[in-house]
């Protein structure tokens, strides 16, 4: 491992949550010369807003859950106050029929059996699993959850219980359940998480929470409290010369010379893209980083009228490029996003066109009629969703092969890959990064 010290030059790449809590937390260990370079006009990354009507749109990350101690300190350290989401609700895509009871994910489960499964599923993640959820990442992962979700599931005698991963899950871009490992859709509902659904449904709701003032006005508190933050910036390349007296040049568009400093850390393009950001990496690290899958998931905010606030996920799911979440997350205002899933990469005029079709068929909430209609599409955000690898190379053991790159040449990578795309996971995956190898 490289010696760090106080002066060092680090870098930084990326301000979603990944990058900038990383500078964050290495300013808090006195490191001065820590410059955030992030291509976007704004930063947030996954975890931006778009305001509609005087009101925030979360664009990517929306939730706070109870369990996110970082995210919630730091809120608290910026001055940005969380309020309760939106009630959750269910909407039939075949029937338009839409409701806040969350039963009906699981009904033609008796009582007594619906009890049992649910209290295995709790003894799985609060007592079975809980230290290997409970860590900042995802190496030493037990081989019992490299299988997908569903067939975890049915193993261990909960299949009844796969439309809640169907709405809780899928729904937010995490894949189907018949694919993703169950490592990973464990560490999305774990047992915090599984219990605020529970809580929801008993009409108990108090977390999750949102941003009043939108998720991305965190990271603009956080970035405000950092020395060095440069948006707008075009990587061209980073090369690494651990010998040098810089070992790590960053190559940037417009530039007459390169950037140099003595650490880098990237907080973005953990997928194959990472190649063509670090020039010099060895083929097997190159084919280590072509293993990640990622969702090709999308936002499109619009102006909705006829819906009152409420969150509605589709169960039974949405066709690609229909609505698989729909979010007004305030009394006020107009403003909406729709979460689809675009496969086939259809282009945006159609996948607009689906949507209006979805709120034309949308008929009935509550068993109350209602008439609802998109009057203008605002924005839209296709992103490179929940990096992740598949069961065979999860069984392989990837994780504790690229957790083996870090410092390597002067090199740490922190984000979604590591932590599970979340924001607390994430978060609290560059704490441990920073904490592991930045010296108090």
């Amino acid at each position: 491992m490289p010696r760090v010290g106080k002066e060092d030059r680090i870098c930084v790449v990326g301000a979603g949550p990944a990058g900038l809590s990383a500078a964050f937390f290495l300013a808090e260990r006195g490191y001065a010369r820590v410059t955030v370079l992030e291509r976007n006009a704004q930063v947030g990354g996954k975890a931006r807003s778009w305001w509609v009507d005087g009101t925030p749109i979360d664009l990517g990350a929306l939730d706070v859950a109870r369990g996110y101690r970082r995210i919630r300190a730091l809120a608290q350290l910026v001055g940005q106050p969380l309020v309760r989401t939106a009630h959750m609700g269910v909407m039939d895509p075949r029937t338009g029929v839409a409701t806040r009871q969350l039963s009906t994910l699981t009904q033609g489960i008796g009582k007594i059996r619906l009890g049992w499964m649910l209290l295995k599923y709790l003894w799985y993640t609060g007592l079975r699993y809980a230290d290997y959820l409970e860590q900042p990442g995802m190496t030493r992962t037990p081989a019992a959850l490299t299988v997908p979700m569903a067939t975890w599931l049915e193993r261990h005698g909960m299949a009844p219980l796969r439309p809640i991963f169907d709405y809780a899950c899928t729904n937010f871009g995490y894949g189907p359940v018949d694919v993703i490992p169950a490592a990973y859709l464990l560490r999305f509902l774990d047992f915090s998480d599984f219990l605020e659904v529970i809580a929801a449904d008993l009409g108990l709701h108090s977390w999750p929470r949102n941003f009043r003032d939108g998720y991305q006005s965190l990271w603009e508190g956080v970035a405000g409290r950092l020395p060095d933050v440069r948006l707008g910036v075009r990587i061209e390349g980073i090369t690494r010369h651990p010998l040098s007296a810089s070992p790590v040049q960053v190559r940037v568009e417009g530039a007459p010379a390169p950037l140099e400093f003595d650490h880098v850390i990237v907080a973005c393009c953990l997928d194959p893209s990472m190649a063509t950001l670090v020039r010099d990496l060895a083929a097997p690290d190159v084919a280590l980083f072509n293993r990640i899958r990622t969702q090709p998931y999308s936002t499109t905010v619009v102006r909705l009228r006829g819906l009152p606030r409420i969150a509605l996920g589709a169960v039974p799911l949405a066709a690609d490029g229909h609505t698989y979440c729909l979010i007004k997350n305030w009394d006020e205002g107009s403003g909406a996003a729709f979460y689809v899933m675009n496969p086939a990469g259809l282009p945006r005029d159609e996948l607009y066109a689906h949507l209006r079709a979805d709120m034309a068929a949308l008929r009935s909430l509550d068993g109350a009629p209602i008439d609802v209609e998109i009057e203008e599409i605002l924005h839209h955000e296709d992103w490179r969703y929940f990096p992740h690898v598949l069961s065979a190379d999860l069984a392989a053991g990837f994780y504790d092969e690229i957790e083996r790159l870090q410092g390597a040449a002067n090199t740490y990578f922190t984000g979604g890959l590591l932590g599970f795309e979340t924001v607390g996971n994430t978060v609290r995956y560059s704490e441990s990064l920073v904490e592991r190898f930045f010296p108090a």
